[in-house]
């Protein structure tokens, strides 16, 4: 029994739940015979000639006829001639937080833009890959191949509904999740196990608070105790972002509390978390237990 309840919670708890800038004074050249080398602050590098250039904007021109827009308040330095620097040679990092739909297993209430695909893995034994129908829906799909637990591999989908209140500062979503425990023996005792669940997110996508509350079911019986959660995350550096997500629920005999506090890599594309989770049941000590998770945008990121 115990074994079948912590696989339940475990695939439940999975699929549930900037820095201020100065620059110098940049001085756009008029000669539009001359190479520059341009360092945006997500780190790209440009190379070519301005062909025109306006208050907002630049257009650079390269050997190879390639044009590029470049948006003047994201140019980090220009200059003259092909630099060639290891300071200009760091890994690309987006302006955007664009892994802020996710915590580390939780939701936020922001949407996956339409047409982006994501894959998550964490422990290296849970897989989701969640896709945006539009910039308000999307849909997950996960499996965890458990062999510890006699061959039980749990299933589930998860759809979510994230509504923008006010654009980039409040945002409210809807979700559900419905699992299901395959067997691979002849059993025919397969167990369903689910969540519905309303999150409010208040804040950027790089900074943010969410307080959510959801209700889990277990082979058709509602639970008569929500689950309570509480997360949020800051942009502490460049490549780098500091995430709390904890939960607080109950059965009928014992109340435990989960806190993680960790951190993202966030390597353009790619992002990688490394956390401490800490279950505290009916108030008692706590033990810290590492989780380490991988989350890879397909497709090229929408700014």
């Amino acid at each position: 029994m115990r074994k079948r309840l912590l696989i339940r919670f475990t695939a439940v708890f999975f699929a549930l739940y900037g820095p201020i800038r100065t620059h110098a004074q940049i001085v756009y050249p008029t000669d539009t015979s001359m190479v520059v080398t341009v360092l945006t602050v997500d780190g790209n590098i440009f190379v070519g000639k301005i062909a025109s250039a306006d208050t907002a904007m630049i257009v650079l021109k390269t050997d190879n006829e390639e044009t590029y827009t470049i948006r003047k308040q994201t140019i980090k330095s220009l200059r003259p001639g092909i630099v060639k620097s290891s300071r200009l040679s760091r890994v690309p990092v987006p302006e955007s937080n664009i892994h802020a739909f996710r915590y580390f297993v939780g939701h936020s209430a922001y949407g996956i833009p339409k047409g982006q695909m994501y894959y998550e893995n964490s422990l290296l034994i849970f897989n989701q890959f969640t896709y945006g129908f539009s910039d308000n829906f999307s849909l997950g799909v996960g499996l965890a191949p458990l062999p510890m637990f006699d061959a039980v591999m749990p299933v589930w989908v998860t759809p979510k509904l994230s509504i923008p209140i006010v654009r980039e500062k409040i945002n409210f979503g809807l979700g559900a999740m419905y699992g299901r425990e395959l067997l691979n023996d002849e059993s025919s005792d397969k167990q369903t196990f689910g969540a519905v669940f309303a999150q409010g997110t208040f804040g950027s996508r790089q900074t943010n608070v969410s307080a959510g509350v959801g209700i889990a079911y277990s082979d058709d019986r509602w639970s008569p105790h929500p689950v309570l959660s509480l997360s949020g995350c800051v942009r502490a550096t460049r490549v780098f972002y500091l995430i709390s997500e904890n939960y607080r629920f109950k059965s009928s005999n014992e109340t435990t509390t989960l806190l993680s506090l960790g951190g993202r890599f966030m390597f353009w594309q790619v992002a990688i978390d490394a956390i401490f989770v800490a279950p505290i049941i009916s108030d008692e000590d706590f033990f810290p237990l590492p989780w380490v998770g991988f989350h890879l945008l397909f497709g090229k990121p929408k700014k």
